[in-house]
């Protein structure tokens, strides 16, 4: 089911919230200034409260040819999903936090119609704190669907220290070079699907010189994006840039784009079929920390 794809991807980045229950400095300060041309990452709580921006566009023309056949099919294709989503943390103990979750807007366009996720509009409270996993939205239990959305949501960030907090909290890096421990856990973040659907390969993160006043960590980004929907896939090669909170080493934005290819499935072209096309990538998120009472 797309939706429930997407919706991983959407908020992947509210692992950010999970060290909140874990032992952690607090506050907004900065860790002592490194050496020049260098950044420290500190070990900061991650925000406790905060709105996701998630956008993915996808614009190819593609022509498919069986084998055999003189004609071959032409098709354009224009896509797009867009998501907004707010957390706050209510509340965190030894055994885990609770968390409230409201999905402001879940759209999802083929460029013709749009279609409004089943989330979109609902609040919801994941409590984790009693050893078990609670869905409520107003005080009474969620229905079924809706709580196996709201728990895949936050798969893989419940009970553990958020994986780029943990790779970056400590280390110091120099302009120029690359972790490839932040590379692979940005990869993860970023998994649309499974190996064979969406996902992002080949992810190059390098520092930027450091901007002595700035309380962001700016890094060059290149990453494989592929998308695959029998019998064609979509390759494209991001580039942008990431931005990462130096207290905390949480995640502020990421803004990639690139150029598409189209080729043919391996299944397909063993068969004779064969494809080409182009067209262009984008993916966007935006993270924006909001207060709390």
């Amino acid at each position: 089911m797309m939706w429930k794809r997407r919706l991983v991807m959407a908020c992947a980045c509210v692992g950010l919230l999970s060290a909140c229950h874990t032992e952690s400095s607090s506050g907004e300060a900065l860790p002592p200034p490194a050496a020049r041309g260098s950044l420290t990452f500190g070990r900061a709580e991650p925000p406790r409260a905060a709105e996701i921006r998630f956008l993915l566009a996808i614009d190819v023309n593609a022509e498919v040819r069986e084998k055999g056949e003189a004609l071959a099919l032409r098709s354009s294709a224009r896509s797009s999903m867009e998501s907004v989503t707010r957390y706050r943390v209510l509340e965190t103990n030894a055994q885990g936090l609770a968390v409230e979750v409201t999905f402001v807007k879940e759209r999802e366009s083929d460029g013709r119609e749009t279609e409004t996720g089943p989330l979109e509009g609902h609040t919801y409270v994941l409590d984790t704190r009693g050893g078990a996993r609670t869905v409520t939205e107003r005080g009474h239990p969620a229905g079924a669907e809706a709580r196996e959305h709201v728990l895949e949501v936050f798969e893989g960030s419940l009970g553990e220290t958020s994986d780029l907090g943990r790779v970056l909290g400590g280390r110091t890096v120099a302009s120029g070079q690359r972790l490839p421990e932040l590379e692979a856990a940005l990869a993860r973040t970023f998994l649309l699907g499974s190996d064979e659907e969406r996902r992002v390969s080949a992810m190059s993160v390098r520092f930027q010189e450091r901007d002595p006043d700035a309380r962001v960590a700016l890094a060059d980004v290149e990453m494989e994006f592929i998308l695959a929907e029998h019998p064609i896939r979509v390759l494209a090669p991001l580039r942008g840039t990431v931005s990462l909170d130096i207290a905390s080493g949480a995640l502020r934005s990421l803004s990639v784009s690139g150029p598409a290819r189209v080729e043919v499935h391996p299944e397909a072209a063993a068969s004779g079929m064969t494809a080409r096309g182009d067209g262009t990538v984008r993916l966007e998120v935006d993270v924006s920390v909001l207060k709390t009472p």
